[in-house]
């Protein structure tokens, strides 16, 4: 039997009077439409219960890759600390070795210069030495031209005295 069934045969009953009759199909009315606002009610609570429950899923799901992002996130910047550390003090250490490197340097250009000074000296004292060497070649190129000259003159001498020698010897005989 429906609700309408239900309306009418109360509306048809002769011995319920009239404002009975219309207190009940007012009061009957007021529980359908109480009746179809709780259903409704119930179901939007069900749907926003299962929308919610989504939603808290796909918040869990997205709170655990957040973790994961944040955790991941947090081992390379150890990482990276850890490369900044060890990059620090290969810089440090790069620093130390252009400081030595530099006073090597340093002292090497001192000695190049001492050096370029010595060669230049050198190389004034071989100038001089040859100049030298010069004028003592000329020198003895005079000094043999005389030696030649004096042979000669001793030769022809020699040979002067060999004559008297040998003509002296005849003479005594």
């Amino acid at each position: 039997m429906g609700t309408l069934e239900t309306v009418q045969q109360i509306t048809s009953n002769a011995s319920v009077g009239a404002s009975e009759s219309q207190q009940l199909i007012t009061m009957i009315f007021g529980i359908l439409v109480a009746g179809a606002g709780a259903a409704m009610w119930v179901r939007t609570k069900l749907s926003k219960d299962g929308l919610g429950i989504k939603k808290d899923a796909a918040e869990a799901d997205l709170m655990k890759h957040l973790e994961d992002e944040r955790d991941v996130l947090k081992d390379d910047k150890e990482k990276l600390l850890a490369r900044l550390l060890q990059i620090d003090a290969e810089k440090n250490e790069a620093v130390n070795q252009v400081g030595k490197l530099s006073v090597e340097v340093e002292h090497l250009t001192k000695q190049v210069k001492k050096l370029e000074e010595l060669v230049e000296m050198l190389g004034n004292k071989l100038d001089h030495a040859t100049a030298a060497m010069q004028t003592y070649q000329v020198e003895n190129i005079k000094l043999s031209e005389k030696m030649g000259s004096i042979n000669e003159l001793f030769a022809l001498k020699c040979d002067a005295c060999s004559y008297k020698k040998e003509h002296e010897v005849k003479f005594s005989n």
